[in-house]
């Protein structure tokens, strides 16, 4: 499937990381993908699980079971955003939009 041009433009919009932060090249989020949660306040948290539940829904074998090698195997892909494309992370953030202004002050 070819990538939205749309998609890959709007990351793309965001800036670089800042490089006096040190990033984990053995996580699952690249700076790339991950600027919606702090640029835009999108919700980090919720986009990480739902990112989760593609990996072990869709992306690792279904004969694993043991959570030491499915570690391994997730760590070996390298960054699972960018496995996944510009397209579904877009969809993926959609899900997880930043909160709204005037929401804070109706906390529970």
């Amino acid at each position: 499937m070819t990538e939205s041009k749309h998609h890959t433009e709007w990351f793309d919009r965001f800036p670089p990381l800042n490089p006096d932060i040190a990033w984990n090249t053995q996580g699952q989020w690249c700076p790339r993908h991950w600027a919606p949660c702090p640029v835009l306040g999108a919700n980090g948290i919720g986009a990480t699980t739902e990112l989760m539940q593609i990996f072990i829904s869709e992306m690792a074998p279904k004969d694993v079971k043991d959570h030491e090698e499915l570690n391994r195997i997730m760590s070996e892909m390298g960054y699972l955003c960018c496995t996944l494309g510009d397209d579904r992370m877009y969809e993926l953030w959609g899900h997880w939009p930043p909160r709204r202004k005037d929401e804070d002050d109706k906390a529970v």
